[in-house]
């Protein structure tokens, strides 16, 4: 599924983290990977404004996406 560029992912929780831990976890590819147990892996990750950001994830079915 391609959303082009006008896609965007909102979330909202409350975590007992610091804010730089968690923008740790959002930011680099390996902390992502274990933080966010459905994501196997980064392809891209540019978090500055226009940037992009790619991950394969894996359904509870064992299907991957992309």
């Amino acid at each position: 599924m391609s959303h082009g560029t006008d896609f965007s992912y909102a979330l909202s929780r409350t975590l007992d983290a610091t804010t730089g831990r968690v923008w740790q976890a959002w930011t680099t590819p390996d902390q992502y990977a274990r933080w966010a147990y459905a994501a196997q892996g980064t392809v891209e990750m540019d978090v500055r404004p226009g940037g992009v950001w790619k991950a394969v994830m894996v359904t509870p079915d064992g299907s991957r996406s992309p």
